[in-house]
Parts: structure tokens; sequence; C-alpha cells
């Protein structure tokens, strides 16, 4: 079956070929857009050929459903893979095309059960002293105008999928976070047409890949130059992120179409003033930056840091899911504005280290207790409190007592933050030290923070295994 389709291929690949390159006219005297038209008029005129309709019927009577479906469906998939492997505009531009080699993965197309989705996220306001930082499970990386018109196939939208076509000069001046996963490739007739009934827990409208690298670049103690001057007692001086405008989801798979171009519009740019000379000058718009170049040694030995305590708890979660469930407020949180931010970050304390029919002062002083050194433990329990106290305002309808100002939001998120990566750090040391069957609970780990252990011997064993000093223990939020 397999040699029939190859044959048919090879057969309808020089048809097409031969009809593409045929009218002989000088094609650099056209315009782009003449040339975009004429090669959709010559790809119409080579599929209407019964050349491409014996292909199709082939491939659909060799992988029938769910691969293919219909024959019409089949027959867009066959279209697709020759538009989207770039194989008529070669041919148009009379470039070499090894077709025994297309013919094959053209079969493999049709036989692969899964495709691999990058997802590219453009960072806002961020910027880096390398075009290029590793981190695990995605990077972060500034590409080239060129890298993006061949990775967002630019020249193949722009004719054959224009709804999908992206104009990369814009984008070549940000940093992207760019994430993958391996998803199963479903017939169209496999997918649901409406969702059940089950309502799903989603922190964010991110794909989870870049929700799961947000989490992660959350943690790190995102710093802007122009804050650092001002005391934290100041009222005004709140916190910096960076934002991520939108995602641009791509596929290999060659029988699909591309995804919708994102609204560019929605890009943050500030305006920056040239002088050529003494009376002139021109005004250009860039990407808004708003923050220090962030040196890629701190950056990396953080995440060196946290990546495997942040894999131990995703491993983990059926064990302690109450700590991916903190994770996930907290990027919500990281991505909100005003005093949505405070609720969230409250949110995550109360995930962490809240137990059911205990107060506010019991969170307090745990938090004291990981985060406090000596004399400090009194400041950051009423810190909590205040904080608190403003949550309980604002979700109970009562207007708040005092004035919430920026001060409160960065001290939300600092406590927040710092508590989360002391807990990673604690699970991750737990978890070496005990086997999966052998885990603490949740409250046995919360209860050794109190360090109450009364007689109880997994508590004493607990602890016993705990580092000198704990749980105050800088090295783990630090």
């Amino acid at each position: 079956m397999s040699e029939e389709i190859t044959r048919l291929f090879l057969n309808y690949a020089g048809v097409a070929a031969r009809c593409l390159a045929g009218p002989i006219r000088d094609r650099a005297m056209l315009k782009k857009a003449e040339q975009r038209y004429e090669i959709r008029q010559l790809v119409s005129q080579t599929e209407s050929d019964d050349a491409f309709q014996e292909l199709v019927r082939e491939t659909k009577s060799a992988f029938e459903r769910p691969t293919c479906g219909f024959l019409c469906e089949c027959e867009g998939k066959a279209r697709n893979f020759f538009r989207r492997t770039g194989f008529y505009l070669r041919a148009f531009n009379g470039e070499d095309v090894d077709i025994p080699a297309l013919a094959q993965e053209y079969l493999t197309a049709f036989e692969r059960s899964q495709v691999r989705r990058t997802y590219l996220a453009p960072i806002e306001c961020a910027v880096f002293n390398v075009t290029s930082v590793g981190l695990r499970n995605f990077e972060i990386r500034k590409f080239t105008e060129q890298e993006l018109q061949t990775l967002l196939t630019s020249d193949v939208n722009a004719v054959f999928y224009e709804y999908a076509a992206i104009e990369t000069n814009d984008l070549a001046d940000y940093w992207f976070i760019r994430a993958e996963e391996q998803v199963p490739l479903l017939d169209e007739l496999e997918k649901p047409v409406v969702d059940g009934p089950e309502i799903r827990f989603d922190y964010t409208s991110l794909p989870r890949p870049i929700e799961h690298a947000v989490q992660a670049l959350a943690l790190y103690d995102w710093r802007h130059h122009m804050l650092e001057g001002y005391p934290d007692s100041d009222p005004g001086k709140g916190w910096f992120r960076f934002n991520l405008p939108f995602v641009l989801v791509l596929d290999d798979n060659l029988l699909g179409v591309p995804t919708r171009a994102p609204d560019l519009s929605v890009l943050s740019k500030e305006v920056r003033v040239i002088e050529i000379d003494d009376d002139n000058e021109i005004e250009i718009e860039e990407p808004e930056r708003g923050a220090t170049e962030y040196e890629t040694t701190s950056f990396e030995s953080f995440f060196a840091r946290v990546g495997p305590p942040l894999e131990t708890a995703r491993r983990l979660h059926g064990t302690w899911p109450f700590i991916e469930i903190a994770l996930g407020y907290f990027v919500k949180a990281f991505l909100s504005e005003g005093p949505e931010q405070l609720l969230w970050h409250i949110t995550v304390l109360d995930a962490l280290l809240g137990e059911k029919y205990q107060n506010t002062k019991t969170i307090g002083r745990r938090i004291s207790a990981i985060l406090g050194r000596n004399t400090d433990q009194g400041r950051i329990a009423r810190q909590f409190e205040e904080l608190y106290k403003f949550r309980c305002d604002l979700v109970h309808g009562n207007p708040p007592t005092k004035k919430i100002f920026r001060q409160h939001l960065r001290e939300a998120r600092d406590l927040a933050r710092q508590a989360l990566v002391w807990f990673l750090n604690y699970a991750h040391h737990v978890s070496r030290e005990f086997s999966e069957v052998d885990l603490p609970r949740r409250g046995e780990m919360l209860t050794s923070i109190d360090l109450t252990i009364d007689g109880n011997a997994r508590l004493k064993q607990l602890v016993a295994r705990m580092p000198d000093g704990f749980p105050g223990l800088p090295q783990w939020y630090d």
C-alpha cells in the first residue's frame, strides 16, 4: 500500500513542479502580492488535476479513520502537507526538492499519533544580557527576525494562510519563553463537540507548559532598578513583574492548519526620540523595557537551586497536592493587578500553612518561624496579620479600615514568594529522607514547623532528619 502511495505521490509532485515552474516570465519583476496571487492560482490548477485526486483516494483507502476521515477531510490534509512543507513555494522559485524524501515524510505524517507543540510567549518589560537562557523544561530566548520567520513559516503563511501570517520585525525585539510538549494527534471527528459537565480547575488561561514556566519564573526575586533607591518602608514602593501579552502556538503537524496570528497591537510600546542633528530628530517605537538587564549568572543560579524542588513537588502531586495548588495561586497573583494580587498572595500562604479550624495567628506564627531571624519574627507576624486583615475586609465586603498601598502588595508578594520557596525546599529535603510510602502527611509537616512533637514518634523522626536550625533556614528561601 505504501508503495502505491509513494508512486502516486511522485507522479503528482512531478505534475505540480512542472505546472508551478511553467510560466516563462521574469518573476522578480512581480510585486510580492502578485507573486502570491500567481502561486495560489497555479496551486489551485494543479490540485484539480487527476494526479492529485488519485493520491488523495489512495491515501484515504490506506489510512481510513481516525487518521484520515472523510475523503474531503483527507484532501484537505494532503493540501496542507504540500503547502506547509514549502514544496509549492520551492517549486515556484525553481529550487531543488528531494521528492522521494518528501514522499516518505508524507507517509510519516499520516501515520503519526502525536505531534510536538511549541509555545512562544513574548516577555514584556524584561531584558537579559544574553540571547538564550536554558532552564529546566523551558528556555528564555531572543530570536533574530530570520529565525522567527523560519519558526513561524512566514513565507508559507503569507501565501496560503494569511490569517496566520505575523509581522516578525516587531517580535524580533523581544525575549520569549519557549516551551514544548507532546500531545495526541486527534482526528476532527474524535474531538468533543462541547466540553463535558466537569469544570476544569485552571489557574490561568496560559497553556500548561507556559504556566509551569511562569510558576518557576515568578519565584525569582525580580527587581526594578528604579525601585531599589527607595526604602522598604516607603508606601509607594511596589514590586516589579514582567508581562506576557499573548502566546504563539506552533506544531509540527503538517496535515493541519496553523493557528491564527495574535493581535500585535496589544504589545506595549514606548517612543524614543533620536536626534539626527541640531535641527532634526525622529521618533521610533520600541518595546517597553522598564527593567534592569538581568544577569544570567544569578538567574541561572537561582533556577539551578529551585528547579529540583519544583520537579519534586510535581512528581509527588498525589501525596502533597497543596503545594501545587499554592503554586497555581501564586501564578494568579503574579499575573494580577491591584488588591487582587494581595488576595491571591494571602491565599498562597493559606494553602501552604493553614489548616481547618486553626486561626490566623497559627499561620502568622509559622511564617515568622520559617522566615524570621531572631528579632524579625514578631515583625513578620504583625506584617502578616495586617495583610490578612486587608484580605478579610475585601472578601467579606467590609470597607478597608486602612488604605492599601503598593508597599502592602510588595510585602504580600515577598511573604508568599519566600514561604513558597522555603516549602519547596522543605518538601524536597523530606522526599530525600523518606521513602515514598513513608512520606509524612501535610498535617505532620505543618506540626513539625510548630516544633510541638508531644511524644509523637513520627514527628520526632521527621524533625530529627531536618538540618540544624530548622525551621528557620535562610538557605531554603534566600
